[in-house]
This record gives C-alpha cells, structure tokens and sequence, in this order.
C-alpha cells in the first residue's frame, strides 16, 4: 500500500493520473504539493567504537521535510547497526552530554543487521541521522545507506520545481563525471613563454 501510494504521489506531481483511479480517492489526487527526493545513496564506513553523523539538507524554499524513508544496511559478513534520529539541535546537545537528560534522538532502532526507517517528521528540522557503532569495540562497519525526504509544499504555493518543467533536469544532468587518477589523462603541459630577449 505504502509503494503505491509513493508511486500514486511521484505520478500526481508530474500530473499524471492513472487510469485505475477513482475520483473521489484522495490518496489518488493530483498534488503538485508533496515530493519524494533521493538524499543519500551511498556506503559509509563506521569505526570500531564511533558513530558517523548524516545531516540532513536543510528544507527547500516553499517546502518543508515530513517524512523520512531509509534502509541502512552492514555489508560486512557479520556485524550490526543502530540508527538515531535527531533534531539537529539535539544531536549537538546529544554530542556535549553524550546521553544527558535533555539530549536525546526523537527515534532510535534496536541494533541489526539491516535497520529500515519509515519515520514522519513532525518536529521542526533540520535533522541528523547517527550510524551508531559506539558498542563495538573492536569491529567497524561497512554500511550501506538509502535515504528518501518527502517534502511539502507550505503556503499555498506550489513547490517550484514540481510546478517547473524546466527546473527539473534529465538524470544525465546529475552525473558526475569520475576523475581519473591515471598519467595518461593528465593533460600535457603548457608550452613555454616565447623567449623575448635572443634574437
């Protein structure tokens, strides 16, 4: 039900209604009003005892964060993880006390292999998410980290890049190009100034 409904809101924001929708469904209505926007797709690699903090992008302009989707997972052959969520106030709170009174994640996973998040965002942001490996003395972690935002618009306006095509460029336009570290794609050197003083 949660796949299609995201498909349902990802098809409304390109204004498309799909033909198995019924009018009077609201979860089906186009709504130029929320998103769904890739954040984080990426390995991190988590200390012996330490713990790696992801910050959240701060909101876009006419837009706020209300949902957080992830999947955090170890790709190492055995070992786990635990994941916080913080406001990021909290988390620097969090990181003085280290668990004070007053410090502490809004959501925290049990350890495991692999954790998944489905989280509203009902407080104000912007917020961390800590890859917690501070139990584990001896081993670090390999984790494998997909995160989704779902941001809506504020305001009565609709957000700017959902109403503009053109804001939205094709998926080639957010490649980028790997550096090679090789001799042979370094560029020859420049030629040296014209010798002015031997005639």
């Amino acid at each position: 039900m949660k796949n299609a409904l995201l498909v349902a809101l990802l098809l409304a924001s390109a204004g498309v209604t799909p033909a198995s929708a019924e009018p009077g469904d609201p979860s089906l209505a186009p709504s130029s009003q929320r998103y769904v926007a890739e954040i984080v797709d990426s390995m991190f690699v988590v200390g012996p005892a330490e713990f790696f903090a992801v910050v959240m992008p701060s909101d876009p302009a006419g837009a706020r964060a209300v949902h957080l989707m992830g999947t955090f997972t170890v790709t190492d052959k055995k070992g786990d993880i635990m994941v916080r969520l913080f406001r990021a106030p909290d988390y620097q709170s969090w990181l003085k006390k280290r668990g004070g009174e007053k410090a502490g994640a809004f959501w925290v996973s049990k350890r495991s292999r692999q954790v998944n998040v489905d989280q509203d965002l009902t407080l104000p942001g912007p917020f961390v998410v800590l890859l917690d490996n501070g139990y584990s003395m001896r081993t670090s972690k390999h984790v494998r980290t997909q995160m989704q935002i779902q941001y809506e618009g504020i305001g009565g306006h609709p957000i700017a890049a959902a109403r503009d095509s053109t804001a939205v460029g094709s998926a080639e336009d957010d490649l980028i190009t790997p550096r090679a570290n090789s001799e042979e794609d370094i560029p020859p050197p420049p030629p040296p100034p014209p010798d002015e003083g031997s005639h």
